[in-house]
């Protein structure tokens, strides 16, 4: 079904930086006459609905001229959402300043971490805790982690 999906993230993300998007994610589901392939995107301030209309067109339209997916697929450009999980170190970037609650292995429990994103700096993503209390958590242990929406 698909020729080579690191060709198909390229393309997306090469499609996306010139509207001044930012490519989160990319997954493809299914095969034959029930593929998705369903693109995340980024933007600050929001994507509005006509930007992800004009970004699957865009990417449809390339897919289909260099026939990088063979059949019948189904394509869905989408924001993460507010309460989509933070996985990446770019992640953690795009959202210093904002609340989190973090999942990590502490002695063999989860221990569960409150706080603002201060500074992401290699591996090493650095909280403030109660308006005070500096804490750094490695990416690499997080089990999860997602925005404390504030109203």
């Amino acid at each position: 079904m698909v020729q080579n999906f690191d060709d198909i993230k390229t393309l997306a993300a090469s499609v996306l930086d010139e509207m001044g998007l930012e490519l989160v994610e990319c997954q493809m589901f299914g095969a034959n006459k029930s593929a998705q392939l369903r693109i995340y995107v980024y933007e600050k301030g929001g994507v509005s609905i006509d930007r992800c209309a004009e970004a699957s067109r865009r990417i449809g339209d390339l897919l289909d001229r260099k026939d990088l997916i063979n059949g019948r697929y189904r394509l869905e450009v989408s924001s993460p959402g507010l309460d989509r999980p933070l996985k990446t170190i770019r992640d953690f970037e795009r959202n210093i300043g904002e609340k989190v609650k973090i999942l990590v292995p502490v002695d063999g429990k989860e221990q569960k971490l409150v706080g603002r994103i201060t500074r992401v700096e290699q591996n090493l993503i650095t909280l403030t805790i109660d308006d005070e209390t500096e804490t750094s958590v490695d990416v690499q242990q997080i089990k999860s982690a997602k925005i404390v929406i504030e109203f």
